[in-house]
């Protein structure tokens, strides 16, 4: 039973499945535990912090531009070679690609993921939420035929996990029951363990209550350094919002009385509020100073401090803080800055991209017609690896391999030609005789007696 099916029955007050309903509470199944409050990840480090935001926002909008092919498998051998190392542009990695896969490129078995939001919507926010919260719930949407008939990334802050029995077992048997979107107090959406496909990132947090089965959230580790930055940002805004006085205004002759204190306090208010060309300028009949009680910006110099968070936070989200718009970005040259974007594509963006390609591999596969594809994110088209594509053409132009490998190496179509799929190896140099021997026509530069 789908979702949408189950969530309009809950609200027009029928019973919800007596499986769930057995699983969650009869049977002594247990929301798994965590140690760390996931809704901040959301509410507050990404949408309150604006470096995080940038970061977070960069790797999904890189993630989703990464070309993503289905294709045919024609040679298992091929593939796992191909599989072993993704990271390293070889020629070896892409003639195993090519060797890996059928030429033709399949069309998804879905044409969009749902009808609210496309493919590259739905990497984004698969990329979103796992570098928030550590986890990607993909719900699947399936009709009273079970055909999946969509699938829906949902939030994975307001998601908990059920275990089987008390507590967490070792077993051959997933431990998962369940699972439940609680999206407030007293509004819930259960899920059978089927409906949901569940990614996350590894979790060395381990107990019996079952925190290892949810993913480890990177800004865990930058929990105060994410905070730092938000803080400060109040702490300016209020700085520019006051003008920067945090204090208290004294007479330094007679003392003001409490009416003649309310007096000056009301009209310095009318001050502030007026838009009039004089309405700054007033008079007082004493003389006053001000006693600053709070540290400006200029005496914290924050700036240092959060130059360090911003470092703290791009660590360890896995990207760089000179790819943000920082002064570190200026000093590097076009070559450097390229270096930059091909490791954090490579070292950050892929294995990423891997563990979605493997579930929804897996998904695709029980579509008719689907059962022996593979997903495949493939970065040789990325820009930033161009030059190591380049560096392979042109190592493998002079190695002992046909001219139809190479054009494939490259996606050109192949000659069709007997020669052109035969190794091609440069002998070295012939003489003028064996050319002619060969049928060659040497032509001969008649004003200088030369060929």
């Amino acid at each position: 039973m789908g979702w949408f099916t189950r969530n309009l029955q809950k609200y027009l007050g029928q019973a919800l499945n007596k499986y769930y309903i057995n699983s969650f509470t009869q049977i002594g199944d247990i929301n798994a535990s965590f140690d760390f409050d996931k809704t901040w990840a959301i509410e507050t480090a990404y949408s309150k912090n604006p470096d995080v935001f940038a970061i977070v926002k960069q790797i999904s909008s890189k993630t989703a531009q990464v070309p993503c092919y289905l294709k045919k498998i024609k040679n298992e051998k091929a593939l796992s070679k191909y599989n072993l190392n993704r990271k390293n542009i070889t020629l070896d990695h892409l003639r195993y690609k090519n060797k890996a896969f059928a030429e033709d490129y399949l069309q998804f078995p879905l044409e969009q993921p749902n009808p609210i939001y496309h493919w590259k919507h739905f990497i984004q926010l698969y990329s979103t939420y796992l570098n928030t919260t550590g986890d990607v719930f993909i719900y699947k949407h399936i009709n009273e035929l079970d055909e999946v008939q969509g699938y829906y990334v949902l939030p994975s802050n307001f998601m908990r996990i059920y275990i089987k029995g008390n507590n967490y077992q070792f077993s051959n048997e997933s431990p998962v029951a369940g699972y439940e979107m609680q999206i407030s107090t007293g509004v819930s959406i259960p899920f059978s363990a089927e409906e949901v496909i569940h990614i996350k990132t590894p979790n060395p947090v381990w107990d019996t209550n079952g925190s290892q089965l949810y993913g480890f959230s990177p800004l865990k580790s930058a929990y105060y350094n994410t905070e730092n930055v938000i803080q400060a940002n109040k702490h300016l805004y209020k700085m520019f919002k006051s003008s920067g006085a945090f204090g208290f205004i004294f007479s330094k002759g007679e003392s003001l009385d409490e009416t003649q204190a309310q007096q000056f306090k009301d009209r310095i208010l009318e001050m502030d509020a007026s838009k009039d060309r004089l309405a700054k300028i007033a008079g007082i009949g004493t003389e006053i100073g001000f006693q600053r009680i709070a540290l400006s910006n200029k005496d914290m110099e924050p700036w240092n401090a959060l130059s360090y968070d911003r470092k703290t936070i791009c660590n360890v989200l896995g990207w760089s803080d000179v790819l943000l718009n920082t002064e570190g970005s200026a000093k590097l040259g076009g070559d450097e800055m390229g270096q930059v974007r091909k490791r954090v594509l490579v070292d950050t963006i892929i294995p990423q991209l891997e563990l979605l390609e493997e579930a929804l591999t897996k998904e695709f596969r029980q579509f008719k017609g689907y059962e022996n594809t593979q997903l495949m994110f493939d970065i040789t088209e990325m820009p930033e690896v161009q030059e190591d594509i380049n560096k392979v053409i042109e190592w493998a132009s002079k190695s002992p391999i046909s001219v139809n490998e190479i054009r494939a190496l490259i996606k050109y179509e192949p000659y069709e030609s007997d020669v052109a799929d035969k190794p091609l190896i440069k002998a070295g140099y012939m003489t003028i005789d064996e050319l002619e021997a060969r049928g060659f026509e040497i032509p001969i530069d008649n004003e200088r007696g030369a060929s």
